[in-house]
């Protein structure tokens, strides 16, 4: 027994296969060594951190969603109207915005996985406290704080999981944001429940986020940097043409993205302000919304395998195209708003990852381009939002579903810039100074040949 004593206390010192040489039993181990088989166990494979950031994609999706259902309780908190918490929204996405240009380009220097972990922590910080505040100006500097936390991990995961599973990365992308689709669609469920069980409060949904989301952050600290690129690897200039595509891949999704963000957020006060439904009602319609876009993610990442990110596209921009003529044609319709919502959720559920695919396979993506490409993302998340919630107060609820079509209009228009734009257009490649130095031997051994004959 003294001996197990004395081992547990070297043990600290030790490697895991000095420790194994002992032969003392798992349950007489010490805590240091249990403790050093689970950190071995989580870093081990790139599955287990695939899984990592598909957790933290589903506390985003919780986060990012419960402020649709509760936004008039939050309004009511702060004594605000709905074109005040219009701008709510848009300093959300002002954050998103700072978060998404800071983080790209640390992303490319820093270890993503500290950094997405902090992220994550904040944004546990800001879920506990949003709640709390009277003030709409404190409220807004909470939210925005949180947007600048959610831009970090939206870049950041995207951009991991491309650098971890490289030129396949596509299905994988596609299960990322399924992810985010899971939280999105329990979110609004726990929000409706809880605030319906406690007067329309909604302090405890947003608590309750902020506790499952409590643990990635421990679990992200156990990894490492991860190493998209070998050492004394080069890499070919960006052209003009692949400039002008990041541009475009920046644009199309300010306008998809800021659609998506819209209908999520306005669907619930769309439905109770025109009287087509109850408030109860009109949280399971914001929670079909995003089960279907979940849905269609998941239907995604099969897809993806056997389709290109351009045939995906286009698929998804012709079904919101339709999804949304429906809510318009039969606009007093309670059971085509569920019909139009469905398929609009399905239709516009994997724009944003197939987007992302797309860039990629026209050039190899960074932290930086990333980043450019989820800022377009966010001003989008920030604009749309804002237009619909003055034009829904000032002019008429019907505009929401208007500024969708247009959006569906628009997105469709510079999809197919970017396909002639991309037209001849070859990813670049990198080129390692290992293969420089046996092409320039080579050409010297050769040079060598030619003089002795």
């Amino acid at each position: 027994m003294q001996d197990v004593v004395e081992l547990q206390e070297d043990e600290r010192s030790l490697s895991l296969d000095d420790i194994e040489s002992t032969k003392i039993p798992f349950r007489k181990r010490s805590w240091t060594y249990k403790c050093k088989i689970a950190i071995e166990w989580l870093s081990r494979t790139k599955t287990h951190q695939t899984i990592c950031y598909y957790f933290c994609f589903v506390s985003i999706g919780l986060a990012l969603a419960a402020l649709g259902p509760a936004l008039l309780a939050l309004g009511k908190q702060t004594n605000s109207g709905l074109d005040r918490m219009g701008y709510v929204f848009s300093a959300r996405s002002v954050g998103y915005l700072v978060g998404s240009a800071v983080g790209g380009p640390l992303f490319d220097k820093l270890n993503g996985n500290h950094l997405i972990a902090g992220a994550t922590l904040f944004t546990v910080i800001g879920m506990t406290f949003i709640p709390m505040t009277s003030s709409i100006y404190v409220l807004a500097t909470l939210i925005t704080s949180t947007g600048v936390m959610m831009g970090f991990l939206d870049t950041g995961g995207n951009v991991s999981i491309v650098w971890l599973h490289g030129d396949s990365s596509g299905p994988w992308l596609q299960a990322l944001h399924f992810c985010f689709g899971v939280g999105s669609f329990i979110s609004p469920i726990i929000v409706g429940s809880i605030m319906d069980t406690h007067n329309q409060d909604p302090t405890w949904a947003f608590w309750i986020i902020a506790i499952l989301s409590l643990p990635l952050p421990i679990w992200l600290m156990f990894y490492k940097k991860i190493q998209h690129t070998k050492e004394g690897e080069k890499r070919n200039p960006i052209g003009r043409k692949e400039k002008i595509i990041i541009l475009l891949v920046a644009l199309f999704l300010a306008i998809d993205v800021g659609a998506e963000v819209s209908s999520g957020g306005y669907l619930f006060s769309y439905a109770v302000i025109r009287g087509l439904m109850s408030e109860k009602d009109a949280a399971y319609l914001t929670s079909c919304f995003w089960l279907f876009l979940t849905i269609g993610r998941g239907i995604a990442v099969p897809v993806s395998m056997y389709l290109s990110p351009a045939q995906v596209l286009a698929i998804n921009l012709v079904g919101c195209f339709v999804s949304v003529g429906i809510i318009l044609l039969f606009v007093n319709s309670t059971a085509m708003l569920w019909v139009g919502t469905i398929l609009y959720g399905l239709s516009i559920s994997s724009v944003f990852p197939s987007a992302i695919s797309l860039a990629e396979s026209y050039m190899k993506l960074t932290g930086s381009i990333a980043a450019v490409v989820v800022v377009g993302a966010s001003v989008g998340e920030m604009m749309v939002p804002l237009l619909v919630a003055n034009l829904f107060d000032h002019v008429s609820p019907i505009t929401f579903p208007v500024i969708l079509l247009i959006c569906s209009v628009a997105g469709g228009i510079t999809f197919l810039v970017i396909i002639q734009v991309g037209k001849g257009v070859k990813k670049n490649q990198t080129i390692s100074d290992d293969v420089i130095e046996v092409d320039m031997g080579s050409v010297q051994l050769l040079a060598e040949e030619e003089t002795n004959t």
